[in-house]
C-alpha cells in the first residue's frame, strides 16, 4: 500500500477553535480512503504564518518534514497531502518556488485537495511546463493576498495607536483583568472592576508591609480571595506579575510585531509608552513605596541572576497525577523538578526529581538513541533492500573505475562509448538514491540526520564562553523539543521520557530514578515492544556531583565517557520472547572468565599452603584435604 503524509497549517491561534484544522484533517483522510493510501504521519503548524516564514524555522513542522524527507526517512513516492499550495508557503515567489522544488527533489509527491486534486511530481514538472506555471500562479496569488492583508492590518493598527495617544480610545477590547471595555468603536472606554482593584491594592499594601511574593500568595489563598481567571488558588507568578505591571498606574506600553530568524517576537513601540491610557488604580506613592521595600529586601547587589535555559526540558514536563507542568525549583542549593500544582497544595504528587540526575541523559540523548535504534530487530525484507544498496554501490564503483581508464583528450568531442558509460553511471546513481530511500527503516530518528543539529548544539553548549554556552543550551532545548514528546514525573521519584513516534510509528520510553537510567522500552506501531535493561549503559554514563545551585560546572569531567558503540553492541544479544516481544541482554564472558580464574587460583594457593604445612605427614595431609573437600 502506498504511503502518505499530511501537512496542515493555519495562521492564527483563533483558527484553532474554528473549522480550519478539522476541514484539512477530513479532506486528507477522505483522499487517502479513496486512493488506498496509508497515512503514516501528520505534521501541523498551528498559529504559524506562512507569509513570515515561521513554519520554515527550526521549530517549524514543515522544516522538520523537509529535513526528514531529505534524509531519506520516507519511501520514494510518498504523497505529501496539503489542502492547497498556499499552506506550504505564502512567501515571495523565489523562496516559495525553491521550497516547492526542494520537496519534489526529496522524493515526495505533492497532492493538493481544493485545486482540483493536482498531483505534482518531479517528472510532471520537468515534462509539463503548464504544471509548473499552475504552481507558480497559486503561490504568487497567495503571496499577493497575504501582502495586501498585512498592509491593511498594519494601517488599521497605526490608526488605532494614534487614536490611543491622542484621544485615549482603547485600541481593542483586550485589557487588564481589573478593567473592562464598554462601548463600540470611537465610543469605547475603560471601566474599573472595583472588587478586583481592591485586591490589587491589598497586594501592594502587603508588599509594602514587608511580605514577599510567596507569603502574599499564601495569604490570599488562606483567606479564600477569588482569583481573576477562575483558578482554584493564587500562584506566585501571578502576584509577581501584578506587582511589576505598570498598567496599575494607567501606563500602556504598546509593542510591535517583528520577525527575527523566522521567529515572531514583540518589540517596544519606538514612540514610547502612553501615559493615562488606563484608569489608575494604584497611586504613584504606593507604587514607589513597594519598589523601595522590594529593593531593601534584596540580600546583596550581586545576588545570583538565574540564567535562561537552566532547564533543558522547558515546557515538556508533566505530572503523572494531575497533568500540570513541571517547574524547576531550588532547595538547599540543588535543582529539582516538581509539579506546579503540588507547590500550591492542589496535587498529591509531593515527590520531586533531582535535575542533576536528568541532564546527563539529555546530553547523551543522541548516543543512547543510536544504540537503541541499532538494537531494534530488523523487519522482514530489510536485509534484501540493504543488500541491494550495497550491490548498487559496488557496481557504481566498478563503473567509475572503468570510466577512469578510458583515455580522453582535451578539446576532443566525447566519444559515444564514453557518453554511454557516463549515462549508465547516472542511471545507477538515480537507482541507488531510490534504493536508499526504499531501504529506510524506523531507525528511531536517524542519528545521522535529525541529530546532526543536536550534536552541533551540544558542542556549543560545552563552550567555555558564557554567551556561547547559553546560546548552545537554547539550541539544545529546541532540538530536544523536536524529538521528545514529554517528560512525566511519577510518584516515588520516578521519571519517564517519551519520544515522538517516527514515520513508522516507533516510540521510545526511557525510565529513570534518582540514580539514573533503569530501563528503556521500545514500542512499535503494531503493538510489539522491546526492553533494554540498565546493564547495557552501566559504566559508561554517570551523574555529575552538582555544584552551586545544582548545576554542573563547565570544568567538570565529561558526563558520557568515550565508548566504541560497535564494541559495546558486540556484548549484546537480542532475545525474542514467546509473547512476540524482545529483550536486549548483555553478556560479560571476559568478566566471568576472570572471576573463575581468580577462584581457581585461590583454591590452588590454598592446596599448596596445606601441602607445605603437612609435608612431613602425608597421611594427615590426605585426611585434612579430604575433610576440606567434603566441607
Amino acid at each position: 500500500m502506498p504511503y502518505a503524509i499530511s501537512y496542515k497549517r493555519f495562521s492564527t491561534a483563533r483558527q484553532a477553535s474554528g473549522d480550519s484544522n478539522r476541514r484539512q484533517t477530513d479532506l486528507a483522510e477522505e483522499y487517502c480512503r479513496r486512493n488506498a493510501l496509508k497515512l503514516i504521519d501528520t505534521y501541523l503548524d498551528a498559529g504559524v504564518s506562512g507569509f513570515t516564514g515561521e513554519h520554515l524555522s527550526d521549530n517549524g513542522a514543515l522544516r522538520i518534514l523537509l529535513d526528514q524527507a531529505q534524509a531519506g526517512q520516507f519511501p520514494s513516492g510518498t504523497c505529501l497531502i496539503v489542502e492547497s499550495l498556499d499552506r506550504l508557503s505564502r512567501l515571495e515567489m523565489s523562496t516559495a518556488l525553491r521550497l516547492f522544488l526542494d520537496i519534489l527533489d526529496s522524493g515526495l509527491v505533492i497532492v493538493t485537495l481544493i485545486d482540483g486534486e493536482q498531483v505534482f511530481t518531479r517528472e510532471r514538472v520537468d515534462g509539463d511546463p503548464t504544471a509548473l506555471m499552475f504552481a507558480i500562479l497559486i503561490l504568487s496569488r497567495a503571496n499577493n493576498q497575504s501582502r495586501l492583508n498585512k498592509e491593511r492590518s498594519l494601517e488599521a493598527w497605526r490608526t488605532a495607536r494614534r487614536r490611543a495617544r491622542e484621544h485615549k480610545i482603547p485600541v481593542s477590547k483586550l485589557c487588564p483583568f481589573w478593567l473592562e471595555v464598554v462601548g463600540n468603536r470611537r465610543a469605547r472606554r475603560f471601566v474599573i472592576i472595583e472588587e478586583r482593584a481592591q485586591v490589587i491594592r491589598l497586594i501592594f499594601e502587603l508588599a509594602v508591609s514587608g511580605m514577599g511574593h510567596e507569603i502574599i500568595m499564601k495569604f490570599l489563598n488562606t483567606h479564600n480571595v477569588p482569583t481573576f481567571t477562575g483558578a482554584l488558588k493564587w500562584r506566585r507568578g501571578v502576584v509577581s506579575h501584578l506587582l511589576g505591571n505598570r498598567a496599575v498606574l494607567g501606563i500602556f506600553e504598546p509593542t510591535l510585531g517583528s520577525i527575527t530568524d523566522g521567529r515572531r517576537t514583540r518589540i517596544a513601540d519606538p514612540e514610547g509608552p502612553i501615559e493615562d491610557y488606563y484608569p489608575a488604580i494604584v497611586s504613584y506613592e504606593l507604587y514607589n513605596q513597594y519598589k523601595t521595600a522590594a529593593a531593601s529586601r534584596r540580600l546583596c547587589l550581586w545576588a545570583y541572576i538565574r540564567r535562561p535555559y537552566r532547564n533543558l526540558i522547558l515546557r515538556l514536563g508533566r505530572c503523572a497525577l494531575c497533568g500540570d507542568a513541571l517547574h524547576l525549583t531550588t532547595n538547599v542549593g540543588h535543582d529539582y523538578l516538581r509539579c506546579a500544582s503540588a507547590r500550591q497544595s492542589q496535587c498529591t504528587n509531593k515527590w520531586s526529581y533531582p535535575y542533576h540526575s536528568l541532564e546527563p541523559l539529555l546530553l547523551v540523548f543522541d548516543d543512547i538513541t543510536e544504540i537503541v535504534s541499532r538494537l531494534v530487530p530488523k523487519k522482514k525484507g530489510e536485509s534484501l533492500r540493504i543488500r541491494e544498496v550495497s550491490q548498487l554501490k559496488a557496481t557504481i564503483a566498478r563503473a567509475k573505475a572503468r570510466l577512469a581508464e578510458v583515455p580522453t583528450a582535451s578539446g576532443q568531442p566525447v566519444s559515444p562509448q564514453l557518453a554511454r558509460q557516463r549515462g549508465r553511471i547516472a542511471r545507477l546513481e538515480d537507482k541507488l538514491l531510490d534504493a536508499e530511500r526504499n531501504a529506510f527503516r524506523a531507525d528511531l530518528f536517524n542519528p545521522n540526520g535529525r541529530f546532526a543539529r543536536f550534536r552541533a548544539a551540544k558542542a556549543k553548549a560545552q563552550s567555555p564562553d558564557d554567551l556561547e554556552r547559553q546560546s548552545g543550551r537554547e539550541a539544545l532545548a529546541v532540538e530536544l523539543r523536536r524529538v521528545i514528546d514529554g517528560v512525566v514525573l511519577h510518584d516515588h521519584r520516578r521519571l519517564t521520557i517519551h519520544t515522538r513516534p517516527d514515520v513508522a510509528g516507533y516510540r521510545i520510553v526511557y525510565s529513570l530514578n534518582p540514580d539514573g537510567l533503569v530501563g528503556i522500552q521500545v514500542n512499535s506501531h503494531d503493538g510489539v515492544s522491546g526492553f533494554i535493561g540498565p546493564s547495557l549503559f552501566r559504566g559508561f554514563m554517570r551523574s555529575v556531583r552538582p555544584t552551586r545551585r545544582g548545576r554542573p560546572s563547565a570544568t567538570d569531567e565529561p558526563l558520557w565517557q568515550s565508548v566504541d558503540i560497535d564494541e559495546l553492541l558486540k556484548r549484546v544479544h537480542v532475545i525474542s520472547l514467546p509473547n512476540g516481544r524482545w529483550e536486549a541482554v548483555v553478556s560479560e564472558p571476559p568478566q566471568i572468565e576472570e572471576i573463575v580464574r581468580r577462584g581457581e587460583h585461590a583454591l590452588t594457593f590454598r592446596t599448596q599452603l596445606l601441602k607445605s604445612r603437612f609435608s612431613t605427614e602425608p597421611s594427615e595431609l590426605d585426611e585434612h584435604l579430604s575433610g576440606y573437600s567434603q566441607a
